[in-house]
């Protein structure tokens, strides 16, 4: 049963193009609103890489949300509800 007051954000460190993302967001936009940040590209093992010279960009990225700066805790950090 879909809560609309329920936001859900999914994030990984394989990319907004992982086979496994989108999967998992089918599933779970039948429970809410999802909001996916992630890697333009696949990212593993960076997990606790920051930058602090590079800016945030942020693109939509259809069917779900959106995809963003190349690490993932950067990612992250870019979450608005609008």
């Amino acid at each position: 049963m879909k809560n609309d007051n329920l936001l859900i954000l999914l994030t990984n460190d394989d990319g907004i193009h992982a086979p496994g993302l989108f999967a998992l967001y089918q599933e779970i936009k039948k429970l809410g609103k999802v909001l996916i940040v992630a890697p333009d590209s696949e990212r593993s093992a960076v997990g606790h890489a920051i930058t602090l010279s590079q800016p945030l960009r942020v693109w939509p990225w259809p069917p779900a949300d959106r995809a963003a700066h190349p690490i993932p805790p950067k990612s992250t950090n870019f979450t608005d509800t609008d």
